[in-house]
C-alpha cells in the first residue's frame, strides 16, 4: 500500500449492487442465526457459508481441530470436545501478487434464559431496522457484511486477486480454530476480521485469561456449629482476583485515555444441593483481563500467588481450593494506529461514506491476536453496529451491514492492488 494511483472501479454501480442484494443477504443472515452454533455445533452454519462462497468461485476445505493445538504458543485450552470440529477455509486464486484474508468466527455464546428474550434466541426477527437473535451481532452479521461486499464485486467481475475466507469455531473459548488454520499455512499479506466495531477500526486487544476456582469442604448440617462453607471461600477468592486485577491494571497508565478496562468477571458460579446443608463444593469460573507486557502465564502466576496467600486467612480453614485455567489464554496484541492497513481501512470507509472512522483500543480480544502475534501478519477488526452482544436480545443494525459492505467493496480491491481506495468525491 503506497501513494500509487487509486483503484478505479464503477463505485456507484457496485454500491447499487450492495443495496440490491441487501435483502437477499438479510435473509441469509436469518438462516445463519437460526442455526444454534454454540460450541461443538458449528458445522451446519459453516456449511451454509461454504455453499454461498462456492457460488462466488471459492474452493472449500476443512482443517480439523486437534488436541495438540493446545501446546502451541498463544493457544487456549478447549472446554468442549473437539471431535468432528473443523475450521472452514474458502480460497479464491487470482493473478494479484497480494493476498487478503477475511477471518470470522461462527461459534456463539449460550443464549441463557430464553424467557428473558423478546422472542426465542435462535428465531431471529426484525425490529426497527435491527435483526435480533443470538449471534446476529457477534458475529454472523459481520460475516454476512463481508459476503455481501464480495458478491457485489463478483457481480462486476472485480473479485480478482488471492482471497481467503476463514470461518472458525472456538473463538469464544480458546481461539484454537484460527490457530489450526495458521499451523496449516493459511495466511495472507493482511487479515481483516468483520467483528462488531460499530464501523470503526479496532487495532488491539487486551490479555484475557479464564480461571476456574473449585473449593471443597466436608459439609455439615446448617443448624450446627458454624462450619467452613466453600461458597464463602469461593467469594473470598473471587474478590481477591478482582482486587489483583485492578492492581495489575493500574500499571497500564494509558488505559483510561484509550477507554480500556481490565475487568475480572465471575461469569459462572454454583454450590450446594440443599438449603439446610453446608455445601461440600463450590465452583466458579472467572474471565480476567490484563495488560501488556504481561503474558497469560505471568498473569496466572500472579493469581496463584495471591490465592495461596489467601489460604492462610481464617475464612479458608477447613476448605481446599483448587485453581485451573481452561479456555482463553489470550495474549495482548496491538497494531500501530499509523500502520498502512489502518490507513487503508480508514480511507475505504471515508471513500464510501465521506466520514472518518474512529480507531479503537477495546477491552476485549479477538483472533486478530494470532495474526499479529504469531503470524506477524497485520490484522484489524472492522464490522457492523451491534447491541447487547453476549446479552439478552442481541442484535445487529441491518443498515450498518450495507454500509460496511460498501467499505469492504472498496477495501478489498485496494489491498489486492497494493493501492489506496478511490476517494468518494471522484467516484
Amino acid at each position: 500500500m503506497d501513494d500509487s494511483p487509486t483503484v478505479r472501479l464503477p463505485w456507484h454501480s457496485i454500491d447499487a449492487a450492495v443495496v440490491q442484494r441487501a435483502e437477499e443477504y438479510f435473509g441469509f443472515l436469518e438462516r445463519l442465526v437460526r442455526v444454534p452454533s454454540v460450541a461443538g455445533e458449528e458445522r451446519a452454519a459453516q456449511e451454509l457459508l461454504a455453499s454461498r462462497l462456492e457460488t462466488l468461485g471459492f474452493a472449500s476445505r476443512w482443517i480439523p481441530l486437534t488436541a495438540d493445538l493446545a501446546e502451541l504458543p498463544g493457544a487456549g485450552r478447549p472446554c468442549s470436545s473437539l471431535h468432528g470440529r473443523s475450521s472452514l477455509v474458502c480460497e479464491r486464486s487470482g493473478e494479484s501478487a497480494a493476498s487478503v484474508l477475511i477471518n470470522g468466527h461462527i461459534d456463539v455464546v449460550p443464549a441463557g434464559d430464553p424467557s428473558l428474550w423478546t422472542g426465542a434466541p435462535f428465531a431471529p426477527f426484525r425490529r426497527d431496522g435491527w435483526m435480533v437473535g443470538r449471534g446476529a451481532g457477534d458475529m454472523k452479521g459481520g460475516l454476512v457484511m463481508a459476503l455481501l461486499a464480495l458478491h457485489a464485486l463478483h457481480d462486476h467481475n472485480a473479485l480478482g486477486g488471492r482471497i481467503s475466507f476463514v470461518v472458525v469455531p472456538e473463538e469464544e473459548s480458546s481461539g484454537n480454530g484460527t490457530l489450526a488454520t495458521l499451523r496449516a499455512g493459511v495466511t495472507a499479506d493482511v487479515a481483516i476480521l468483520p467483528e462488531p466495531t460499530d464501523l470503526n477500526i479496532d487495532v488491539s486487544g487486551i490479555g484475557v485469561l479464564w480461571c476456574e476456582i473449585e473449593v471443597t469442604g466436608s459439609g455439615a448440617h446448617a443448624g450446627g456449629r458454624r462450619s467452613a462453607n466453600p461458597l464463602d471461600q469461593l467469594t473470598a477468592v473471587a474478590r481477591t482476583i478482582v482486587d489483583l486485577t485492578a492492581e495489575t491494571a493500574a500499571g497500564d497508565v494509558d488505559a483510561r485515555a484509550r477507554h480500556v478496562y481490565y475487568n475480572a468477571n465471575l461469569g459462572q458460579a454454583e454450590a450446594g444441593d440443599w438449603p439446610s446443608s453446608v455445601p461440600t463444593r463450590a465452583r466458579g469460573v472467572m474471565r480476567i483481563g490484563f495488560p501488556a507486557p504481561l503474558s497469560a502465564a505471568a498473569m496466572e502466576e500472579r493469581i496463584r500467588d495471591a490465592v495461596a496467600r489467601l489460604e492462610h486467612d481464617a475464612v479458608c480453614a477447613g476448605c481446599t481450593t483448587r485453581l485451573a485455567f481452561p479456555g482463553l489464554r489470550a495474549e495482548p496484541h496491538a497494531l500501530p494506529v499509523d500502520h498502512p492497513l489502518v490507513t487503508a481501512v480508514a480511507e475505504a470507509h471515508s471513500a464510501a461514506h465521506a466520514t472518518t472512522p474512529r480507531v479503537l483500543h477495546t477491552s476485549s480480544t479477538s483472533d486478530a491476536r494470532f495474526y499479529v502475534n504469531q503470524a506477524k501478519v497485520p490484522a484489524v477488526c472492522y464490522g457492523p453496529v451491534v447491541s447487547a452482544i453476549h446479552g439478552v436480545d442481541e442484535a445487529v443494525d441491518l443498515s450498518s451491514i450495507v454500509a460496511g459492505a460498501k467499505t469492504y467493496a472498496r477495501l478489498i480491491p485496494a489491498l489486492l492492488a497494493g493501492l489506496r481506495p478511490r476517494p468518494r468525491s471522484s467516484a
